[in-house]
């Protein structure tokens, strides 16, 4: 992805969250390997039409990238974003996917946080 980065006709990936674009190409590695396996059918492109979505993860200790102050979500590449949200966040944020919904006449983003709650520590010393 590096590499690709530095490429001059490539130049709108910078643009983009890198943990999102590994992540795309992680799901697309998935796909094929379903796909040779005759699990499911060939990978497609999606439209602009279809629901669109990416996933991002928080790589620092802190949970930096995905925060939440008041009534706004900081969101890597994207910037500070105003939410509805339902319900408190408990524990440390590690990872989010945004969604876009493809409904005609709206602009409507979801965002669902992966959360760990307690330390793995505890969890194996049980």
């Amino acid at each position: 992805m590096t590499l690709l980065k530095k490429d001059s006709n490539l130049t709108f990936l910078k643009e983009a969250d890198s943990q999102a674009l590994n992540q795309a190409i992680v799901d697309l590695g998935v796909a094929y390997d379903r796909f040779f396996k005759k699990i499911s059918d060939r990978p497609k492109f999606k439209k602009k039409s279809n629901n669109q979505s990416y996933t991002t993860f928080v790589t620092s200790k802190n949970g930096s990238q995905l925060l939440i102050q008041g009534n706004k979500i900081n969101i890597p590449k994207v910037g500070w974003i105003k939410i509805k949200q339902h319900r408190p966040v408990e524990g440390r944020i590690t990872s989010g996917t945004i969604t876009k919904l493809a409904q005609e006449n709206t602009s409507s983003l979801y965002i669902v946080l992966i959360v760990l709650l307690s330390p793995l520590t505890k969890l194996i010393a049980k």
